[in-house]
């Protein structure tokens, strides 16, 4: 998503090189994440995998557009405190079910855990 949220160049035709910083952290950490998790040994549980199955998988594109309803596009800096507490009202007021949430794909209703 970051490489969609913020632009590869600024006004002036230069490098972002705030939205670079923003890709190396994340891979920093994806990479950690790995190196820490490689010596895991892992074990199938059939009530995981049975729950994993019975949610409808959505397209990328449907999974675009939930994403774009529960985070609209900002006008202004994406760090700046006030959209962060509107999106994190917004966000936990959807979780809480204080927020209806229904977008119609194919005549489906989808909700934002896909079931």
């Amino acid at each position: 998503m970051l490489d969609t949220a913020l632009p590869d160049y600024t006004e002036g035709g230069l490098i972002n090189f705030e939205k670079r910083r923003k890709e190396y952290e994340v891979l920093a950490k994806i990479e950690k994440l790995q190196l820490t998790c490689r010596h895991y040994v892992l074990t199938a549980k059939p009530e995981i995998l049975q729950a994993f199955h019975i949610h409808r998988h959505l397209t990328e594109e449907q999974s675009y557009r939930i994403s774009r309803t529960i985070e609209q596009p900002a006008d202004s800096c994406p760090n700046s405190p006030c959209i962060r507490r509107k999106l994190t009202k917004r966000f936990s007021s959807l979780l809480l079910g204080s927020e209806v949430f229904v977008h119609k794909v194919n005549g489906d209703r989808v909700s934002p855990s896909g079931s």
